[in-house]
């Protein structure tokens, strides 16, 4: 076998017929799910409300929601927060106008297992969508999906995922066309405003 080197800045170990990545070292990330601090469900509930995941980045809040359960279907009024550019100093000021000016969350019922989002300013409900729990776009593992495909002309090609993170809060993504667009929460322990 050929002499095999390694470099030191991308940390890969290389010889002429091949070529071997050494473990990545775990992210700061990695240590704070498994210590419990970004826990869902967990006995350290750092985030318990939608408004506490605008501090996390993406990578976080995918770390967060595959570790959350699957959980019920909500019922009732769900106060809505998009999640875009999370983790930044922009995202409370993009989750305060998408509130105000065109989204504020979901309403659903549970017998029928639909529901209807509250948009415009107004808070008109339409936009509505199938509730039912399936496999994740993303990996097959299960979730809560909103499915607009039977309910929405407008929103045909829509389909968002959710899971509980506590009890009430609920950390979704929302597909269009099967990619993911937007990140976002409900949070059905407090009011619509």
């Amino acid at each position: 076998m050929p002499p095999a080197s390694s470099s030191p800045l991308t940390g890969v170990r290389t010889t002429t017929s091949e070529t071997v990545r050494l473990p990545a070292v775990p992210s700061p990330l990695d240590s704070m799910v498994n210590r419990g601090h970004l826990q869902a469900k967990g006995s350290h509930r750092v985030i318990e409300a939608a408004s506490d995941l605008l501090r996390l980045n993406h990578q976080q809040l995918g770390a967060l929601y595959a570790s959350a359960s699957v959980g019920d279907p909500p019922t009732g009024r769900g106060s809505g927060t998009a999640l875009m550019l999370p983790g930044t100093r922009l995202a409370p000021l993009l989750a305060w106008l998408t509130r105000k000016f065109a989204w504020q969350g979901k309403v659903f019922n549970g017998d029928s297992k639909e529901l209807g989002n509250l948009v415009t300013p107004f808070g008109i409900r339409a936009i509505g969508a199938t509730v039912y729990v399936g496999p994740r776009l993303r990996d097959g593992s299960e979730s809560i999906i909103l499915d607009y495909s039977k309910k929405s002309l407008v929103a045909r090609f829509v389909r968002d995922e959710i899971r509980e993170l506590n009890p009430g809060v609920y950390l979704g993504y929302a597909y269009s066309f099967g990619i993911p667009w937007v990140v976002f929460a409900l949070d059905f322990n407090r009011e619509l405003t």
